[in-house]
């Protein structure tokens, strides 16, 4: 049987928007539900925790009984995500710099995104939050005892631009690869008009001073996120399907977004027949499935990036439809461990 390397990615956080939602409707619960998909077919995935969030909420616990159980209940989950050897990384959306306690300090306010990215901060403000971050996961991860070979990092709105930014850091904290490159897809993921990565091909590659220029030699590896292909009928077909889906079953609709980007339109946009997406649980169904079994089966690497928040069951159906397809054809290769010998 082929190999074929997948890696599987979350980006755990709350809400961003208007009030931030629980951790249990969040976090917890959708995260417990990809487990038990994960433990079926053993399955390693790699964790993008939002730290600033969970610093920002081990500041003010003491505000309320609500804030104070989902500090644990979060601190719970990852301790034992990491004791069944999922990858637990750092993940910024420093604007919760600005983040305002609501609904009786049960809940925040994220409406503010001047500090969305990481580039927002002053220097002194980047370096505490890395400082701060890495010490929370060590102490929390005991991770000492359980080196990981390799330390990843992912950005927040794919704003790993300018990596003059972050080059200090990664240095510093030994981290050694980068999950935040979203090559060639169709419209913008990013904050400030900002969109990178074009022509970057689909596998894993070595870097230095530039996350989307290759270098053989290159100091770190970046992972880049897999996009898939569709056409216009697919996407309408979807609608339709989502449609139905939500109708169906109105209970499993996720309570998780993203925050909103939209950026001044300069220009009339030029009709397309074609699309690309990341690779995304909360983004397959039914109608996609195809298309996702058709990356795999063409491609020996995907990379999906998910946000537990944001995957209704009938996301999780497919996604389980397609990891069973794909291991019945293909070894598959998810525990980044397992990469190490190519890359090092």
């Amino acid at each position: 049987m082929n190999l074929k390397r997948l890696l599987i990615t979350f980006d755990y956080e709350l809400f961003l928007g208007k009030q931030s939602g629980l951790a249990l409707d969040c976090c917890i619960n959708p995260t417990n539900k990809i487990l038990r998909v994960l433990d079926d077919y053993n399955l390693k995935g790699i964790f993008f925790v939002d730290i600033t969030y969970l610093l920002f909420l081990q500041d003010n616990v003491h505000k309320s009984e609500v804030l104070k159980k989902d500090y644990q209940l979060i601190r719970e989950q990852l301790i034992n995500l990491y004791q069944r050897n999922h990858y637990i990384f750092p993940h910024f959306h420093p604007h919760w710099k600005d983040a305002v306690l609501v609904n009786n300090n049960t809940e925040f306010s994220l409406t503010e995104l001047k500090h969305y990215r990481f580039h927002s901060l002053k220097t002194e403000e980047q370096s505490i939050l890395w400082e701060r971050a890495v010490q929370f996961l060590n102490d929390l991860l005991d991770t000492e005892s359980k080196p990981y070979w390799l330390f990843g990092y992912r950005a927040g709105g794919f704003g790993i631009k300018p990596f003059d930014d972050f080059y200090e850091y990664f240095k510093k904290y030994d981290v050694k690869a980068d999950f935040s490159v979203l090559p060639n897809v169709d419209r913008s993921y990013v904050f400030d008009n900002i969109i990178y990565g074009e022509n970057i091909p689909n596998r894993p590659f070595r870097f230095s001073q530039s996350v989307d220029v290759e270098d053989l030699s290159g100091e770190f590896i970046e992972f880049p996120i897999s996009n898939v292909s569709f056409n216009n009928i697919d996407l309408i077909l979807s609608k339709i399907s989502n449609k139905f889906e939500y109708k169906l079953k109105q209970n499993q609709i996720p309570k998780g977004f993203s925050a909103v980007n939209n950026p001044p339109k300069t220009s009339k946009p030029k009709p397309r027949i074609s699309f690309k997406e990341p690779a995304s649980i909360e983004l397959l169904n039914r109608v996609k499935l195809y298309k996702y079994k058709r990356f795999i089966d063409e491609n020996d690497y995907m990379h999906f990036i998910s946000h537990p928040k944001m995957i209704a069951e009938f996301n999780l159906t497919s996604f389980t439809k397609f990891i069973n397809y794909a291991s019945q054809k293909y070894v598959l290769q998810t525990d980044l461990f397992e990469f190490e010998q190519s890359h090092k």
